[in-house]
């Protein structure tokens, strides 16, 4: 059994266990966060196995810090964001068809309503209160959205943003600047959405036979080729059962020095997915959109491409990175003041 958890405000915890004659077996925690010592890790398989299969996240995290080495310093990793993952694991979280989600889709919001609406139910989903959901962003007013750990000095230019009413708020997650123009305010407009996919057993097995050949350099923000990252877009019966227009798109990237690998990550290179509706887009575009930023709801109109942090728009304040790797700076969605 497989569960995963990304730590609010740090990384990503993986857990693979089983459940023997009511206790935890075979228990493996990893993902990307650190640990020091090293053997902090070991401690922390050792305080699992063995634990009724019933305890709750607060008693399985008990257990992790009573195990843990005397001076053990977590980076990225919480004993009970640990426990979670276990939670996840033994309740057979594997795929997103296993959810029962709930779609939000309002009128249009304020940007800093968005972000608290964001905020309250992230938090209400991970604590369990609600089901997994997916809302629907609908602008009020055209807003420059950047990641929770972003420098609003390095991102935005706030002269500019006052000096064409564009608001700047942060949103509660990760990520580059996204970019919301005035024309995505006005109701109707098409929706596209790149979002984050969980690697099943199926979707591994199907990236480990991707053909050398049909891996394509990704790139970075600013267009140029990012050393050591490749990207594919996966076809076949991995998407049987999926929303017509669905595509599945892999990425992989050798890990920074030291970063733990986790059991879906294959040949030293740490796999990621994502699904998105979007078309007529380079392939490495894609993913540079979905890399640089969460680009969750993205919205667009025909016949262009969606807008997001990549935003062309020369005439409307700009964010200083990741706003052209997608278009020509001559190219614009209709109804931007820079368009034709």
């Amino acid at each position: 059994m497989h569960g995963e958890y990304k730590v609010p405000g740090g990384k990503l915890v993986v857990v693979d266990v089983e459940a023997e004659d009511g206790v935890l077996r075979h228990v493996r925690v990893a993902g990307d966060f650190f640990l020091e010592p090293d053997e902090a890790l070991d401690a922390v398989n050792r305080a699992l196995e063995g634990a009724p299969a019933d305890t709750d996240a607060a008693g399985l995290a008990a257990r992790i810090d009573a195990a843990l080495p005397e001076g053990t310093v977590m980076y990225g990793l919480t004993s009970e964001g640990v426990g979670i993952a276990v939670r996840r694991a033994l309740a057979h979280a594997t795929d997103w068809t296993d959810y029962d989600w709930q779609l939000i889709h309002e009128g249009p919001e304020a940007p800093a309503l968005h972000m608290a609406l964001d905020e309250v139910l992230t938090a209400e989903v991970a604590a369990g209160r609600r089901p997994p959901t997916l809302r629907v962003w609908e602008w009020a007013a055209p807003a420059v959205i950047i990641g929770s750990f972003q420098s609003l000095r390095n991102e935005v230019d706030p002269e500019g943003a006052a000096r064409h009413g564009v608001e700047v708020v942060r949103r509660v997650s990760g990520g580059g600047a996204m970019f919301a123009a005035a024309w995505l305010t006005q109701r109707g407009r098409r929706l596209s959405y790149s979002v984050g996919m969980v690697i099943t057993d199926a979707i591994h097995q199907h990236v480990l036979k991707v053909p050398p050949s049909a891996w394509t350099p990704a790139v970075e923000a600013d267009g140029e080729i990012r050393d050591g990252a490749w990207v594919a877009e996966l076809t076949s019966n991995v998407l049987d059962g999926w929303p017509k227009g669905m595509r599945l798109i892999a990425r992989k990237e050798r890990p920074h020095p030291g970063a733990q690998l986790r059991l879906t990550d294959a040949d030293g290179m740490r796999l990621t997915c994502f699904a998105t509706n979007t078309t007529g887009r380079p392939l490495p575009n894609l993913s540079c959109v979905t890399g640089c930023g969460p680009a969750r709801r993205t919205a667009s109109g025909p016949p262009g491409p969606p807008a997001c942090a990549t935003s062309p728009c020369t005439t409307l304040p700009r964010t200083r990175s990741g706003w052209r790797s997608c278009r020509s700076p001559s190219t614009c969605w209709p109804g931007c003041p820079c368009s034709p």
